[in-house]
C-alpha cells in the first residue's frame, strides 16, 4: 500500500537527482542519491535495485564516471521490473 507508494516516489526522485548529477558528473552527488534508496529498496524486496545500486556506489568511489552511466540505465530497468512487481502484490487478490 502506502509504503511501496512512498517507496516508489522516493526512487523517483533520486534517479532523477542522480541523473543530474551525473550530467554535471558529480559521482559524489550520484552516489548519495543512489545511497538514500538502497537500503529501503532492500526493505520492500526489490533484490535486484540494491545489487545495481551497489555497483553505482563502488563505481562512483572508484571514480569511473563512464561506467556510471550504463549503470544509472540498469537501475531504471531493475526500478521498473520492482514497481512492476510490487504494484502486483499490492493489488488485493479476487
Amino acid at each position: 500500500g502506502s509504503l511501496v507508494v512512498m517507496y516508489t516516489r522516493e526512487t523517483r526522485e533520486a534517479m532523477s537527482t542522480a541523473e543530474e548529477a551525473l550530467a554535471r558528473e558529480d559521482l559524489q552527488a550520484v552516489a548519495a542519491a543512489v545511497h538514500s534508496v538502497k537500503s529501503s529498496s532492500g526493505y520492500v524486496g526489490a533484490r535486484e535495485v540494491v545489487e545495481v545500486s551497489e555497483n553505482i556506489l563502488a563505481a562512483c568511489r572508484m571514480g569511473e564516471l563512464a561506467k556510471v552511466k550504463p549503470l544509472l540505465m540498469e537501475f531504471g530497468s531493475a526500478f521498473a521490473r520492482a514497481e512492476s512487481a510490487l504494484a502486483k502484490e499490492a493489488r488485493p487478490a479476487n
